[in-house]
């Protein structure tokens, strides 16, 4: 899904089409002042009003087509040859069109014909030149636009992002520290010490690492991959404590994916919608596979479990959020999918672009 920028608050709007008469309004005052001053005050005041209207009329008119323009031909990253050429040819083709078009209205608005209009080569050649500095004036206000609209675009996904990073930040710590968890985490590891002393202190280096990961400060929205599954592996090892065999967990992952960077609490929602949801909510339990790949600059998460499917409330609010994430982080180059697997159970998918 693409990420829908903040709406434009009608204020701002307003203050865009202000600007924009304002403008223009500005250049029909100067071309009219300059029409009477050229005629050294043998040009009548609305004879020069009129002319002003037509020229700047026209030159708002392909303006719109300038506008298009620069959506069409973006502003490049890096500025090559063609890029110049190409409104080099753009700046004639309007010069041209401005210079013929506000003659060819004024002729017909007074009755006459095509016919009669006197070229004059030296008006003509001030017109063409005037008419190419009239272009890049109006190009470079509408690529300052566009590019004001994308950084304020950016800078809104941006604090979209570590919004919605603090509050998973804040969800995943909830959902480690939940009395219950603890509860049952810290009983399964008081139950080993007799029996396993060695699984004990696993299981509390496990739920220490668990619990630092969650509340750790991050100054960027990114960790490897690595960093992430080990969390991961941490998150499983304190649940199959409490599951124990009824739960059988199936990890593959592709180890070239590693230095990668992803998201924090990237995978761990998942896994632990399928613990909730899939086999650990049934008495005979099941497996839940984790599998990660990378190709062709994607990395693919897929978790899945042969439990009771969608109908046993499969989502969340950890789901949700997971997705508004990575909607905010990559766009339409990300995806989240969850359906239901042929077998019977959930599979969920996670597609995002390979960050070095």
């Amino acid at each position: 899904m693409t990420p829908i920028p903040p709406p434009i608050a009608e204020p701002a709007r307003r203050n865009g089409w202000l600007l924009l008469v304002a403008g223009w309004g500005a250049f029909f005052v100067l071309w009219t002042l300059f029409l009477l001053g050229w005629g050294q005050g043998e040009t009548p005041l609305m004879a020069a009003t009129i002319s002003g209207l037509i020229t700047t009329g026209t030159a708002a008119l392909l303006g719109v087509a300038v506008w298009r323009l620069t959506d069409r031909l973006a502003w490049p990253d890096e500025l090559k040859l063609g890029f110049f050429l190409w409104q080099l040819m753009a700046a004639l083709i309007f010069s041209a069109a401005w210079t013929a078009t506000a003659p060819i209205i004024g002729v017909l608005m007074e009755g006459g014909s095509i016919s009669e209009i006197t070229w004059n080569r030296q008006n003509i050649s001030w017109r063409l030149f005037m008419g190419i500095w009239l272009y890049f004036i109006v190009v470079g206000v509408s690529y300052s636009l566009r590019i004001n609209r994308r950084l304020q675009a950016q800078r809104a996904l941006a604090m979209q992002a570590e919004s919605l990073a603090a509050k998973a930040n804040l969800q995943a710590m909830r959902s480690q520290l939940r009395p219950h968890f603890l509860f049952n985490a810290l009983h399964s590891v008081g139950s080993l010490i007799e029996s396993d002393p060695d699984a004990a202190v696993d299981g509390m280096e496990r739920l220490g690492d668990l619990l630092r990961y969650t509340i750790r400060e991050r100054e960027e929205d990114r960790v490897e991959l690595s960093e992430e599954w080990e969390f991961v592996e941490d998150y499983i090892a304190l649940q199959q404590l409490r599951f124990g065999d009824r739960v059988r967990v199936q990890a593959d992952f592709d180890r070239a994916c590693m230095g990668h960077r992803v998201p924090p609490f990237l995978i761990q929602p998942l896994v632990e919608n399928a613990f909730i949801h899939g086999p650990g909510s049934t008495p005979e339990g099941g497996f839940i596979r984790v599998e990660g790949h990378c190709a062709s600059g994607v990395l693919t998460v897929k978790v899945e479990d042969d439990g009771p499917g969608l109908d046993s409330g499969t989502g969340g609010s950890g789901l949700d959020n997971l997705k508004r994430r990575l909607e905010a982080l990559y766009g339409s180059a990300s995806s989240l999918n969850i359906s239901e697997r042929e077998e019977g159970g959930v599979c969920a998918i996670i597609t995002l672009p390979l960050e070095d």
